[in-house]
């Protein structure tokens, strides 16, 4: 799977906080017509950021969002078109 995280990086600053996180993990599971009940995606986003984001930051950068993804098969099949 890839998602294009630097279309949503909102605030231009080459940084992910957790809302743009949120919309673009959305965007990927409405593009993929997969049911995920919005409780569980901020669930997701939660757990997902936390396991990049090292010093309790409120962002992670794109080559974290990398690298964190690749250590996540089964989020990415998940997430992947059906």
């Amino acid at each position: 799977m890839y998602i294009n995280m630097p279309n949503h990086n909102f605030a231009a600053n080459e940084k992910i906080d957790r809302d743009e996180l949120f919309k673009a993990l959305q965007e990927q599971i409405k593009q993929n017509k997969i049911d995920f009940h919005e409780d569980k995606l901020h669930q997701l986003t939660n757990a997902f950021f936390e396991g990049c984001a090292a010093e309790n930051r409120t962002y992670i950068d794109y080559k974290e969002f990398q690298n964190h993804i690749s250590t996540c098969p089964e989020l990415v099949e998940g997430l992947s078109a059906r």
